[in-house]
């Protein structure tokens, strides 16, 4: 377990840095000084898992690029938002003081101090209230030390938001409570979820186009208005052009399935680490090699995805498997 944890932490970084990186590579690429880094980029923490990215900004703005701390800081609360996914306060990501400090010194050196200067916000607002401040304090103190990431998300973010109404409410009445009293402007709610106008208008116009000849386009924001095709169940035509929308409008290749070929099937929404992890187990344990001239499905995989809509990387993935499929002389 305590090798898995320290994986998993080891796998967040590498992300979290690997990106910002990036960004500020771009940012170099276009002359743009890195203390406007926020003005290009603004960087959502998907629940806590991300949330490393707050220190390592300020570490790659302060080591890196020689900008003062207050600035640093400015352009850091700037560039991130925070998504909470959930309502159970234990499930809220803890990591032990321990583990981060032998693997990311630096980084405990800059939560503490972020830590140190909010606390003196909050005592000075809230004036002898000793428990709010351990509350809300980054590092959990009550037994062994931990760094509470929910909190380091709030404090290093310009926004906060759950993922549905109720949540959001919840989020505010409990959970981050002491933090939206502290923050109310950072607050507000976005439901989580994919719109008519994402998934049928831009995904399948031909059925769109179909749906708005026959009862008008005012059920693309008003679902409640699809009832209307009720009147057309019986309606030979329509139902022919309905039916011809799940053929494909473009030239597809069919290629015969082996019958080694295995098909693993993503259940949930895949996250580009997710399809990165998967790729490698793919290359690395997936089919034996195969000789010339023997069946090329032989010991395949075809990798079933719901991805992410939007997020262009998660469609590079595929290309990553495929060429390893061809090695050795042989397909793999």
């Amino acid at each position: 377990p305590a090798q898995g944890k320290q994986l998993r932490l080891e796998q967040q970084y590498f992300f979290v840095t690997c990106s910002l990186q990036d960004m500020l590579r771009i940012c170099s690429m276009g002359d743009l000084p890195p203390t406007r880094f926020h003005e290009v980029f603004s960087v959502q923490l998907n629940d806590t898992h991300p949330a490393l990215a707050v220190p390592e900004l300020m570490r790659l703005l302060i080591d890196e690029h020689g900008i003062e701390w207050d600035e640093a800081w400015e352009v850091t609360q700037k560039t991130f938002g925070y998504t909470n996914h959930t309502l159970l306060p234990e499930a809220l990501e803890r990591w032990p003081l321990p583990l981060l400090r032998r693997l990311f010194p630096r980084h405990v050196e800059i939560i503490f101090e972020i830590n140190h200067r909010f606390l003196q916000q909050v005592r000075s607002r809230y004036i002898g209230d000793d428990e709010r401040a351990a509350r809300m304090s980054l590092i959990d103190e009550t037994g062994e030390r931990y760094i509470r990431m929910a909190n380091l998300a709030c404090v290093g973010s310009f926004a906060i938001n759950g993922v549905a109404e109720l949540h959001t409410e919840l989020l505010k009445e409990h959970v981050l409570r002491d933090f939206y009293e502290f923050f109310p402007e950072k607050f507000s709610n976005k439901t989580n979820g994919v719109t008519p106008r994402r998934f049928m208008v831009l995904s399948n116009p031909r059925l769109a186009d179909l749906i708005t000849r026959k009862i008008g386009d005012g059920w693309i924001k008003d679902l409640d208005q699809l009832r209307k095709l009720g009147t057309f169940a019986e309606d030979k035509e329509f139902k022919t052009e309905w039916s011809s929308m799940a053929v494909p409008s473009h030239k597809t290749k069919l290629v015969p399935l082996g019958p080694r070929m295995s098909i693993p099937i993503e259940k949930q929404k895949c996250h580009l680490y997710d399809q990165l992890m998967n790729a490698n187990e793919s290359r690395e344990t997936r089919g034996p090699s195969a000789q010339p001239g023997s069946n090329p499905n032989e010991g395949s995989t075809l990798p079933c995805i719901r991805a992410t809509p939007g997020v262009s990387l998660c469609s590079f993935t595929p290309s990553t498997i495929l060429p390893t499929r061809h090695t050795n002389g042989g397909h793999r």
